[in-house]
């Protein structure tokens, strides 16, 4: 095992250890969304989020708006790969991954996305849902720029839906 492997399966349980725990249900903070392709994490970018919450003087909408822009890449051998998506909510959530495999001079995104297909799981413990899995197989050849779309009913009655999008970059060797 190479130094840099060990470096990063290292700083990779520390990262694993030192995030917090699942939201509570009325807390209304976008989840965490964790990324790993063949056991190499990435923590997603988020890229929008609109979110709501209820405050004593009403709802209150928060939102964050930046470009779609894909941070720096995850390297695997070029093959397929299985990939699991977790995010950290108790929340059933409505999901769409796309990938493309070119952006423009300006980084971002060309082309018509392909749409990855996805099983959800929820991980549980104790009867209790902790966080939502989406698996699936994803090939790698040279470079995979991936946006999760994500959505969830508000659980606090503003007649809102939660949304956020994180992106990821795969990058086969």
């Amino acid at each position: 095992m190479t130094f840099r492997r060990l470096l990063v399966l290292s700083l990779t349980g520390l990262l694993v250890l030192a995030l917090p725990g699942v939201a509570p249900a009325h807390d209304h903070r976008v989840p965490l969304a964790l990324l790993r392709i063949h056991g190499f994490p990435q923590r997603g970018r988020v890229i929008s989020a609109d979110w709501v919450a209820r405050r004593e003087a009403g709802c209150v909408e928060k939102e964050r708006r930046k470009e779609m822009r894909f941070g720096p890449p995850v390297r695997v051998n070029i093959g397929l790969y299985p990939g699991r998506l977790r995010l950290l909510t108790r929340h059933r959530p409505r999901l769409r991954i796309l990938s493309w495999i070119l952006l423009d001079g300006e980084k971002r995104p060309v082309g018509s996305p392909e749409e990855i297909p996805f099983e959800l799981e929820p991980l549980a413990r104790n009867g209790r849902t902790l966080a939502w899995d989406a698996v699936f197989d994803l090939t790698v050849l040279e470079h995979r720029y991936i946006a999760v779309f994500a959505r969830w009913p508000d659980r606090e009655n503003c007649d809102q839906m939660q949304r956020v999008t994180w992106t990821y970059h795969i990058r086969g060797l």
